[in-house]
């Protein structure tokens, strides 16, 4: 093996070069690199420019996407809510046989609110069950013996859980009747959000309701 002239080049040991303080690791691990065939590259100017246009090009076509179904999903989750709510105001009144009012507040703006009552009008934005004129329905505790911090519960909801929605609505409040279920008018309720998208529920006289949307694939395409 000495004879062979490849291995002519006396080879330094890693240890002994390192243990010469006036040479610079750096240069010896260069060194030791280039002996061995081993070579370090790293990106080019121009490479890297390419590489952060490409990631650029992808935010922008990913971000404004994401953004899009965020809004979406928080327009069927408001429209969602308010369907349930719509049922349980038809179930309550049949089961405890009083009619029960649904109240609505802040028509038109993404302040709105709304609640469901027993036997009354309410304020959908007063959030005590103390107050008077809250929207609660009463709910026994099972001790014989009323008491509105126990037994009144809160029945509301408001647009603060569902940003940049706004509600629009046919009328301000109405009530289930406790015999039949019907209600007393129709009612047309409109969310809107932020990229125009829109839901449409409605509630006929006789109990039924409905949701439609000209733009969601969640719900069947609004008629007229």
């Amino acid at each position: 093996m000495a004879n062979n002239p490849h291995f002519l080049v006396a080879q330094t040991p890693l240890s002994e070069s390192l243990g010469d303080r006036n040479v610079s690791p750096m240069a010896v691990l260069n060194q030791h690199s280039f002996k061995k065939g081993v070579f370090i590259r790293g990106f080019s100017i121009i490479e890297l420019m390419v590489t952060l246009a490409i990631i650029s090009l992808l935010a922008l076509v990913a971000v404004p996407s994401f953004v899009k179904s965020f809004q979406a999903r928080n327009l069927v989750a408001a429209t969602e809510d308010l369907y349930g709510y719509l049922q349980q105001a038809r179930v309550e009144s049949l089961s405890r046989s009083k009619p029960i009012y649904l109240n609505l507040s802040g028509l038109g703006t993404t302040e709105w609110a709304y609640g469901l009552n027993l036997e009354s009008t309410c304020n959908p934005e007063i959030v005590s069950n103390q107050e008077p004129f809250a929207c609660v329905l009463m709910v026994d505790n099972g001790d014989d013996n009323f008491n509105a911090v126990d037994d009144n519960v809160l029945s509301r909801m408001d647009a603060s859980q569902y940003r940049d929605i706004s509600l629009s609505g046919s009328t301000a409040s109405v009530s289930f009747d406790p015999v039949r279920g019907t209600v007393s008018e129709n009612l047309v309720i409109t969310f809107f959000n932020e990229d125009q998208q829109s839901t449409k529920i409605t509630l006929s006289r006789i109990g039924n309701i409905s949701i439609c949307s000209n733009q969601l694939a969640d719900y069947q395409e609004c008629k007229g």
